[in-house]
């Protein structure tokens, strides 16, 4: 696996809390702190992705049958 080097600046407040972090949760450095925040986030948006990718479990018809409005319950197209 070929590492790629990042450099970043935060403000002195969020740096305290990462140093906070890494010294209470076990992390080994800020590095190891800020690679598991990215996998959480990898994770996180994969799994937004299955969600938009899963097929409905209705039916052809009940996915084309007009749906009401819920704020004045008139009956708006399915294309919307």
């Amino acid at each position: 696996m070929m590492l790629r080097k990042l450099t970043i600046s935060v403000p002195d407040l969020v740096g305290k809390f990462v140093d906070y972090k890494v010294r209470t949760c076990g992390y080994g450095s800020v590095s190891e702190y800020i690679r598991e925040l990215i996998r959480l986030d990898q994770r996180f948006h994969l799994a937004q992705l299955d969600q938009t990718l899963i097929p409905s479990e209705q039916s052809y018809d009940e996915q084309r049958r007009p749906r009401r409005d819920p704020f004045n319950m008139d009956l708006i197209p399915r294309d919307r």
